[in-house]
């Protein structure tokens, strides 16, 4: 388990509108606190977050203040990732929106990126269209840029890699993932 709380890259000073007017994070941070009370996703307590980000976290969201769920045991904690500060910047520098939100939200997917399954499952939330959502509010300049519907970690390694200059990054549980095949098998062309 850890918590981030680093400062965020200059690089955005300000936060993009979301497209809607609307703001997915309490729906779906309630999903994934629901989540880890159904065993679902790896989530550590408080979401990765350390306890006072997590309070304010769930009062901004207007959120009932839980004692956070420990940990879903039968798939494990997250896995400490060397590269979780990286991760961490990646997205905010991405930010689309305020400091402070960008930063819970990236503490939340960098936690999530230590599991094993889809990132959208280790976070405990239903499907892919909810982290989807969760995403384009949060870094849509990032969410954007995956026009090929990439599975989001292996996206996020790859841009990771890309910003250090690397051309071979598999996301750190590609080997033991049940799609590995998809991702990294062989690419057909296209019928006509």
């Amino acid at each position: 388990m850890f918590a981030l709380s680093l400062p965020l890259s200059p690089r955005r000073t300000q936060p993009l509108p979301a497209l809607d007017g609307s703001n997915p994070n309490p729906d779906l941070i309630q999903q994934m606190l629901l989540g880890q009370e159904q065993g679902r996703g790896i989530m550590p307590p408080g979401l990765g977050l350390g306890q006072t980000a997590f309070a304010r976290m769930l009062r901004r969201y207007r959120l009932p203040l839980i004692h956070p769920p420990g940990p879903n045991t039968s798939r494990g904690d997250p896995q400490p990732l060397p590269e979780s500060n990286d991760l961490y910047h990646l997205l905010c520098d991405h930010r689309s929106v305020g400091h402070e939100e960008a930063a819970w939200l990236a503490t939340i997917v960098v936690a999530g990126c230590g599991g094993s399954d889809h990132l959208w499952s280790d976070l405990g939330l239903r499907h892919r269209g909810e982290l989807n959502r969760l995403l384009l509010h949060n870094f849509r300049p990032l969410a954007q840029r995956n026009v090929g519907d990439m599975k989001w970690k292996k996206f996020l390694y790859r841009r990771l890699c890309e910003r250090e200059g690397l051309t071979l990054c598999p996301a750190p549980s590609c080997h033991i993932c049940r799609d590995y095949a998809r991702c990294f098998g062989p690419e057909l062309p296209a019928s006509s």
